[in-house]
């Protein structure tokens, strides 16, 4: 390529992730479904994965909360967003450089520009994003390692480290990871899967080991498989939606062009591309086009496997620890999207090397900006749903109240619900700030509506608050309730609807008319603490993750900034 032709393939991701990021870029909060910042996130126990909740938001909560000291919060969501994005995209083109200009950009546009990327966006799946941005350059370092450069290993483990981000990602990079090991010198392929495996384990132990370690286990709602199953989209079905990359549950964050006839269309000729160009990837890379292909397949059929074996999805959720991790399916669609932007640059690029230069240049140009056309409104915000809010004062204030009171005890948010829709987050649902927002262990709700009905959730201690508060006992007898559960502090969003239990035994704080924090009468009796054993057995799993992502940050910076070799005399 001529400097100016890797200008543009390096510039075209990062352009594509400015558009979509959009009003996301402005002063403030992007808070969306489960995406919740906030000014300074505690480094509470469940961060590190010992509170009473399943550690969903390890290690994801832990590193936010350590980087936000040194990076404001609002700062580094709109880094971390745009980043993983631009990542994602250039990370793909990156695999298809050596096919050409035209391979690249078309594999970041599809890669970049997808239902899966629209839809967990707008659903606040930001860790997940973080892992898919990882998958490409995965690639990248599994390929050297697998053409014998030893020192590709860092890189690697860097790449695994950022797929850990959240644990479907950290399973989805060992799985690429592996996929890129294939073919290669017979006499060491055993020690690279080795490797491969030993690097993967250890940067995904913080949420392996906090999940085994939970005293209740980590088994999920068999009866939920089925509300998380694909979706249809309009004219795309169930398959169709999720071979076009989407299929997500939640029908609230499916972008509306994925119910019109051009989405049938894009699913077609996208398909018919990625079939020709995945067939001169097989004459070229065998090993690594079956590969690829292998993990297609897998990422297929854990998709739909919620709708067509609930069954078999709700006996491993409900018996095998991490098996929940199956019931939402189509997290597991960049199986096929990584796969499928790399058939799809082969294609483009067999096109843009036909002799006529005018149909070719006319092909490339289509296929770099047809799924843009397939998906318009991810641009901007995907529609402008993605808005950067700024928190109400009233919240600052209410955080101050809070720090200023010595009570004992945890902090409680009423009403005690799970998500929101507050009026100046422009009425966008989301997942209650307040249990990041304040420098406190606060207690919340992890029972979910979906599709208009409950699925319980799986904190002991949340339920045990929850029947607190439900039952027929007077105002005092729920405050003596709460402190013997170890609530020292009640913060009620008066806009999030009614308290929902009457107030009369606990001791106003102080008030305004968006929020109000109460004290609960003493004796608080102390929150419960995580064994010494489980203690211990989340220590060791953080700092071999930590060890072994130090020991590549160092070995890649050690041969970056490596002065070359003296001449011999």
């Amino acid at each position: 390529m001529s400097r100016r032709v890797r200008v543009l393939v390096a510039a075209w991701p990062w352009l594509l992730a400015l558009v979509i990021c959009g009003p996301a870029l402005a002063p403030g909060y992007v808070l969306s479904y489960d995406m919740v910042w906030v000014p300074n996130l505690a480094l509470d126990r469940d961060a590190w994965g010992l509170g009473t909740a399943l550690p969903r938001a390890v290690p994801s909560d832990a590193v936010v909360a350590v980087v936000d000291n040194v990076v404001p919060g609002h700062l580094l969501q709109k880094a971390i967003l745009l980043a993983s994005l631009g990542l994602a995209g250039y990370g793909a083109a990156r695999v298809c450089r050596g096919q050409g200009a035209a391979a690249a950009i078309a594999a970041a546009s599809l890669y970049e520009w997808n239902a899966f990327v629209a839809e967990r966006l707008v659903l606040g799946h930001w860790p997940l994003l973080v892992g898919y941005a990882a998958l490409p350059w995965i690639v990248v370092a599994g390929r050297r390692l697998r053409r014998g450069d030893r020192s590709a290993w860092s890189a690697l483990a860097i790449g695994l480290a950022a797929s850990a981000t959240s644990a479907v990602g950290g399973l989805l990079g060992i799985a690429v990871a592996l996929a890129t090991q294939a073919g290669g010198p017979a006499a060491t392929r055993r020690r690279r899967i080795g490797a491969v495996l030993a690097t993967g384990l250890a940067v995904n132990a913080p949420w392996v080991v906090a999940g085994l370690a939970m005293p209740g286990g980590t088994v999920s709602d068999a009866d939920a498989v089925e509300r998380f199953g694909v979706e249809p989209e309009g004219w795309l079905g169930r398959l169709g939606a999720l071979l076009s990359l989407g299929g997500v549950w939640n029908a609230e964050v499916v972008p509306d062009s994925r119910d019109t006839p051009i989405a049938l269309l894009g699913l077609v000729t996208v398909a018919a591309m990625v079939v020709w160009g995945w067939r001169r990837w097989l004459a070229a890379d065998r090993h690594e086009a079956v590969a690829f292909a292998g993990l297609a397949i897998i990422g297929l059929a854990i998709g739909l496997a919620g709708w067509l074996a609930s069954d078999a999805v709700g006996w491993t959720g409900a018996r095998l620890p991490g098996g929940g991790l199956l019931r939402d399916g189509t997290r597991f669609v960049p199986l096929l999207a990584l796969g499928q932007a790399i058939a799809f640059g082969w294609a483009v690029q067999a096109l843009a090397d036909r002799p006529r230069r005018a149909v070719a240049t006319f092909a490339v140009v289509l296929a770099a900006v047809w799924p843009l056309a397939l998906l318009p409104d991810l641009a901007w915000g995907a529609g402008d749903r993605l808005r950067a809010v700024s928190y109400p004062d009233a919240w600052h204030d209410a955080g101050r109240a809070v720090d200023r009171l010595e009570a004992d005890g945890d902090l409680l948010v009423l009403p005690f619900t799970a998500y929101r829709a507050p009026s100046w987050n422009h009425d966008q649902p989301v997942l209650d700030p307040a249990g990041r927002f304040y420098d406190r262990d606060t207690v919340v709700n992890d029972d979910l509506v979906v599709s208009g009905e409950l699925i319980d959730g799986e904190d002991p201690r949340a339920d045990a608050v929850e029947a607190a508060l439900t039952g027929d006992a007077g105002a005092d007898a729920v405050a003596a309730r709460l402190a013997e559960l170890g609530i020292g502090v009640v913060v009620v969003e008066s806009d999030a609807g009614p308290a929902g239990v009457s107030l009369a035994g606990l001791t106003s704080v102080w008030q305004s008319d968006r929020l109000a924090v109460y004290a609960v009468p003493g004796p608080i009796a102390d929150p419960p603490e995580p064994a010494a054993g489980r203690v211990v057995a989340v220590a060791a799993a953080w700092i071999a993750a930590i060890g072994v992502i130090g020991t590549a940050i160092v070995g890649a910076a050690r041969r970056r900034w490596r002065p070359p070799h003296a001449p011999r005399g």
